[in-house]
């Protein structure tokens, strides 16, 4: 097979490549909308119209949500825009999404290919893009439509990378063509950065492979790609001034303000980077990763040791350097650069991790394939990627199917991690959704048991009481023993329901009154019961249960 495909024309090459991506995640047609797919796809109708394509660069992420802005400043209009296009295509069901998904993976995968035989032999370039395509962690970004964003960063990014590393281009043409993809690849997700790093890498070491006498590698420096990517930088920030105001980076720093916030980061960096490493190499955990208490409960003993096997492993790669082993070095940068933003949103507690690993994978697999061919003994390498390639085919296959919906995620994320409330969280609201109320009560109620942290469990808690007519005491979770400092309208609308159809139309009054400000229906529903009661007879408008009303 490998002669016939070395017989084969580049366009059927990358054709190859584009039908294997394509074929292996195709199961993920099949899967619904999932986690935050039904904030921006379902709930909300902000993408479904085309004059919401020029709006997506306008707007934060968290726009099409109707949320406010994320604290870490979400700004991936591609993504968005991409989501009006495939309503306006396809019409708004999730297969549709999928599918248009696993195409740009696609081509993802074929820009990985494209980039790879820049540097290495045939062969060795198709088993890297093809092991980089059945990586488990990749499931998060390709079976799940909201990660589209990591799949845009790298199709445009490893694009900029092609061009800037084409040797027969003028560099006026290489300027022109790099500069705008880098920019386009920072604008598909925010850590598309690590691409203008990479162009400069990778574009040097092609120039240092053209110069026929040896010099010294950084004699080779690519002034073309680092003026690109600084040019992309810089048009980017300038975006993000024109969107968020003031600051282009509104809240991406916060975790920076205090040196000891700095030195905290630091101190776990080593740690976090073999976690992400063992991440991708043992890939036990399918469901979505959430790195916050493990960070949390890091000991200095596992500190110094994460150090020190970081130490020496850069020693190692030192002496590799100095022997000639350039490339493999470079590509583990490429997978360096893709992890440095973790080291920021574990501290600022937020879900997550295989996705975040996506946009590196190629150079972590192109790392691993060049350092094996340094091993003697053929048949070994050999094995060890076949064993690879099947362990990671079958559970990335196991991915999909996880991601199939919200309830197959964190009902398999609270398997792998029973002590983290966020899962838990998640299949009260999944649960709430689907009318599983005693299910959602009892989610709930574990977030309660597992202590105060991110998001408020008891609106999930009070509207699936209310929903199984325990009127009292969902009115009692609203406002007992403190008020919530935030009340959303939907569930104190879900309350005053409950009241209603108890037939204590003057418990509900002060629930409905409560939310008038956020929802119109509450507004209905207060001038409604308000005419009622007023025109009923004094003794029938009192209420059959002292009413509890919100302190204001």
């Amino acid at each position: 097979m490998i002669k016939a495909f070395n017989a084969w024309p580049e366009w059927a090459r990358y054709g190859f490549v584009f039908a294997f991506a394509l074929l292996f995640w195709s199961p993920s047609l099949f899967n619904e909308f999932a986690w935050d797919d039904t904030n921006n796809l379902v709930d909300s109708d902000r993408l479904r119209g085309w004059a919401a394509f020029a709006e997506c660069f306008r707007h934060d992420a968290m726009w099409s949500a109707r949320m406010n802005a994320a604290a870490i400043g979400t700004y991936r209009p591609i993504s968005l825009a991409s989501f009006v296009v495939d309503y306006q295509l396809f019409g708004g069901s999730a297969i549709s999404y999928h599918f248009t998904s696993l195409f740009w993976h696609a081509l993802a995968c074929v820009v990985v290919f494209a980039v790879l035989r820049r540097f290495m032999g045939l062969v060795e370039s198709l088993v890297a893009t093809c092991l980089f395509c059945v990586v488990p962690v990749n499931a998060e970004a390709v079976a799940w439509v909201n990660g589209r964003s990591e799949i845009f960063a790298l199709l445009f990014g490893g694009l900029g990378v092609v061009v800037a590393t084409s040797p027969r281009l003028p560099w006026f043409v290489r300027l022109a063509g790099t500069a705008p993809l880098l920019l386009l690849g920072m604008l598909g997700k925010e850590t598309g950065v690590i691409f203008c790093a990479v162009a400069v890498l990778l574009g040097t070491e092609a120039r240092h492979r053209r110069v026929e006498a040896p010099r010294l590698w950084l004699r080779s420096l690519d002034l073309t790609a680092l003026l690109s990517g600084v040019l992309a930088l810089a048009g980017y920030l300038w975006i993000r001034h024109l969107v968020f105001g003031g600051n282009p980076l509104p809240g991406a720093t916060e975790k920076l303000s205090s040196s000891a916030d700095l030195m905290g980061i630091l101190a776990q960096a080593a740690s976090i980077v073999w976690k992400c490493f063992a991440t991708v190499v043992i890939p036990d955990r399918i469901s979505v990763g959430y790195l916050y208490n493990w960070a949390q409960a890091l000991t200095r003993t596992d500190l110094i040791v994460a150090w020190s096997a970081l130490a020496v492993v850069a020693a190692g790669l030192v002496f590799a350097w100095l022997r000639g082993h350039r490339l493999a070095i470079l590509m583990l940068a490429w997978w360096g650069f893709s992890i440095a933003p973790v080291l920021i949103l574990v501290g600022r507690d937020w879900p997550g991790l295989a996705r975040w690993l996506y946009m590196g994978g190629p150079g972590l697999v192109a790392a691993g394939a060049l350092l094996l061919r340094l091993v003697p003994w053929r048949t070994v390498t050999t094995f060890v990627g076949a064993a690879y390639g099947l362990v990671w085919s079958v559970q990335a296959q196991r991915s999909i199917e996880v991601w199939h919906d919200s309830g197959t995620l964190f009902e398999r994320m609270i398997i792998e991690e029973p002590g983290e409330r966020f899962g838990y969280l998640s299949l009260s609201w999944y649960y709430l959704r689907i009318a599983d109320y005693p299910n959602s009560e009892k989610m709930a109620r574990k977030v309660l048991e597992l202590g105060p942290r991110g998001h408020d469990p008891l609106p999930f808690l009070a509207a699936a009481l209310a929903a199984q007519d325990k009127c009292d005491e969902a009115r009692k979770t609203v406002y007992e023993p403190t008020p919530m400092p935030t009340r959303a309208a939907w569930m104190m609308f879900s309350v005053g329901a409950c009241y209603e159809r108890a037939g204590r139309p003057a418990d509900a009054l002060p629930l409905y009154k409560d939310c008038v400000a956020g929802d119109k229906a509450c507004e209905s529903k207060a001038a409604t019961l308000s005419a009622s009661l007023a025109s009923a007879a004094p003794e029938s408008a009192e209420p059959s249960a002292p009413a509890t009303v919100a302190p204001r």
